[in-house]
């Protein structure tokens, strides 16, 4: 091993260990078998498939294909113990995403001493956010997305794209990256090499449904028309907006019981701001696109437009579950500044505050203004990492790289 190596290797090593120290103590941690988030959901999902149940055909299934993964792996030990399993696995997942981090940031170019930094950040994740972080699922698709950023750096390109193609298959937000990989694809290997790692990201998604849906077309539908008829959440950006004026006595907020389970609020500002929270989710994810194609590539391009574009479809999305942090801590503390992971962390710990005080029905209490403060927080992440990503170098205008390149081209050779 060099010795430039090394300390990178130290300092990883080091993260890893405070990671698991934390996912070990903290409340709900691996020591304990106390239950938050959905792993009773998964525990019920994965003793009916190995009683041979076949999900969305036997059994509704609210997730996507891929998710289906991270609850069987914990099954084939034990189900009696599956609670245990399914943290431990979970810390596993975790400091995997750490030495994937640590690989990108050494691929991006980083120094050592931003590259510890970031790993710091990821390192105390599990004392941020609490139990969270073990109980939810949402670290398998957060490593397949540090796994495809890792695969772009290193030339691999529709490795990279076919990753988040199934990450994509396992929780929907590696898809808001998709268009500024193309980009930054295009830009270093050209137009064919980016149709081709579209191509992958496709047919890997579309194969991860495949199968589900050849045996149970009518519970892969159901299982997508529920999430895409989804109100507005009441944790999202546009409840908070609904809440602010509920408080102020300009409009009454009213919150139900969604099926299976999801508190949303109605009427026709809500679902007027459903509609517009998706349009404004999509639009995030090309705008950032559309930035980076006007910037020259740079290993920090894309880096800071995956963070941008996971923190728009985050922000701005009708739904706004707590565990959709997770997404962002590797991503934010590889490409965001001090400021940045600063807002991100404040977000985090008013997420777990939040969380711990009501896992019970939500209501409308003083407790709410966390949440309309987190999800503030989480859209000043979402600005500061589009303003790092626009002070990138602009590129060429296409006209002058063509003369550019013609002029090369033409150039006398020089004489060896």
């Amino acid at each position: 091993m060099s010795l430039v190596r090394r300390p990178r290797v130290a300092v990883a090593a080091g993260a890893v260990t405070v990671f698991v120290v934390g996912c070990l103590f903290i409340r709900g941690g691996v020591l304990e078998h106390e239950r938050f988030g959905d792993v009773a959901l998964y525990a019920a999902d994965a003793h009916r498939m190995l009683d041979g149940q076949i999900p969305y055909r036997d059994f509704f299934v609210e997730y996507p294909p891929g998710a289906l993964v991270a609850f069987i792996v914990p099954a084939l030990v034990s189900m009696g113990h599956y609670t245990t399993l399914f943290k431990i696995f979970m810390t596993v997942l975790g400091a995997a995403t750490i030495c994937v981090a640590a690989a990108v940031a050494a691929s991006a170019g980083k120094s050592s001493r931003r590259s510890a930094l970031a790993l710091a950040w990821i390192a105390i994740s599990p004392v941020l956010l609490g139990p969270l972080l073990l109980d939810e699922y949402d670290l398998w698709p957060t490593l397949l997305t540090c796994l495809a950023l890792l695969a772009l750096f290193r030339g691999r390109e529709r490795l990279g794209a076919g990753l988040l193609g199934f990450g994509a298959a396992t929780k929907v937000f590696p898809a808001a990256i998709l268009p500024a990989a193309l980009v930054w694809i295009y830009r270093r290997s050209g137009r064919r090499a980016a149709l081709q790692a579209l191509g992958v990201a496709v047919a890997v998604a579309a194969a991860t449904y495949v199968v589900f849906v050849a045996l149970g077309p009518g519970g892969v539908w159901s299982s997508l028309e529920i999430q895409a008829r989804r109100g507005l959440q009441k944790e999202s950006l546009g409840s908070a907006t609904l809440f602010v004026l509920d408080k102020l006595g300009l409009y009454k907020a009213r919150i139900v019981e969604g099926n299976p389970h999801w508190t949303e609020l109605t009427g026709p500002a809500g679902d007027a701001l459903a509609t517009l929270s998706s349009i404004c989710q999509i639009g995030a994810s090309v705008a950032v696109a559309a930035i980076a194609a006007r910037r020259r590539s740079d290993p920090r391009l894309l880096l800071y437009a995956s963070a941008a574009a996971v923190a728009g479809f985050v922000a701005f999305g009708k739904v706004f579950s707590p565990q959709y942090l997770i997404w962002l801590v590797p991503l934010v503390a590889l490409a965001g500044g001090l400021v940045a992971n600063l807002l991100l962390g404040t977000a985090l710990v008013l997420t777990q505050l939040w969380f711990l005080r009501i896992v019970t029905p939500f209501d409308l209490d003083r407790g709410i203004w966390l949440v309309i403060i987190r999800d503030v927080l989480v859209v000043g992440v979402f600005a500061l990492l589009v303003n790092r990503l626009r002070g990138l170098e602009l590129a060429d205008p296409p006209r002058a790289a063509r003369r550019a390149r013609r002029a090369g081209d033409s150039a006398p050779a020089a004489p060896t």
